[in-house]
């Protein structure tokens, strides 16, 4: 009878205790940090296997994503502010932040940083990436009404779109008598 238990449970610890191998395990990157037309950062995150993760209710309320803006940590997201789609096999999401983008900034993104979920590889959990102002070359120029009519037309309005704007006025001195 002894031996028979110890047998059982060494079979138990070896066989199904931990039963995710790194093949079974999910794999978050942050793959890109970016600035959208609404001037806030946003961050493309990704979940490369193929495994399909459950969040119990428990992970929930644990630090998920955290935000460094010039070597500062700014903010930390729990997975419950994590869209569910980038916890499904070949998940992707893009996660916009609080924070908008006003000069020049380095920005620093960690994934699960306190390992709360198992991960095939933790090594790809943080991307740094230097982002520059896209509007810096003129806040003289965007009062412009031509610069605006580029702008406009550059964001995919059509050309009419533009020129038909009531806010898109010609300058004074164009107008013909």
């Amino acid at each position: 009878m002894k031996k028979g238990f110890w047998f059982f449970l060494i079979a138990l610890c070896l066989c199904g205790v931990d039963h995710l191998t790194a093949n079974d395990k999910p794999d978050f990157i942050p793959a890109d940090i970016m600035v959208k037309a609404d001037q806030f950062i946003h961050i493309k995150l990704q979940n490369k296997s193929t495994v399909n993760y459950s969040i119990t209710p428990e992970l929930k309320e644990k630090i998920f994503l955290t935000i460094y803006i010039n070597n500062i940590k700014r903010a930390e997201y729990k997975i419950k502010y994590i869209d569910a789609k980038l916890f499904r096999p070949k998940g992707a999401i893009l996660f916009r932040t609080n924070f908008r983008m006003q000069k020049g900034l380095n920005i620093k993104v960690e994934v699960n940083r306190l390992k709360v979920i198992p991960e095939s590889n933790f090594l790809n959990n943080q991307l740094v990436k230097q982002l520059k102002n896209p509007m810096a070359w003129g806040t003289y120029m965007l009062r412009s009404p031509f610069v605006s009519v580029f702008l406009r037309f550059r964001q995919g309005a059509r050309y009419h779109d533009c020129l038909s704007s009531p806010s898109i006025q010609p300058p004074e001195t164009a107008k013909h008598t």
